[in-house]
C-alpha cells in the first residue's frame, strides 16, 4: 500500500487484490476438501467391496460394487 501511495497510484487497488486473493484461497481450500472427501468415499466403497468379497456374500458384493460405482461417478462429477 505504501508503495502504491508513493507512486501516486490508487491504494484501494491493493485492498481489492488482497480481498480477491483471500476469496480465491478460501475457494481453493473448499475444492481440495471436496476432492479429498470424494476420494475417501471412493476408497471406503472399494474397501466395502473387498470386505464383501472376503465374506463371500454375493448380495453384499453386488451392493458394494454398485456403491463403488456410484462413488466413482460422483467423484468424476466433482472433479
Amino acid at each position: 500500500r505504501e508503495s502504491q501511495r508513493r507512486r501516486g497510484a490508487n491504494v484501494d487497488l491493493v485492498t481489492t487484490v488482497v480481498e480477491l486473493d483471500e476469496q480465491w484461497r478460501a475457494q481453493l481450500q473448499l475444492i481440495k476438501a471436496t476432492r479429498d472427501t470424494a476420494r475417501a468415499e471412493v476408497e471406503a466403497a472399494g474397501l466395502a467391496a473387498k470386505a464383501a468379497a472376503v465374506n463371500g456374500s454375493s448380495a453384499d458384493l453386488a451392493e458394494a460394487k454398485a456403491s463403488a460405482g456410484l462413488a466413482k461417478r460422483q467423484l468424476a462429477k466433482r472433479l
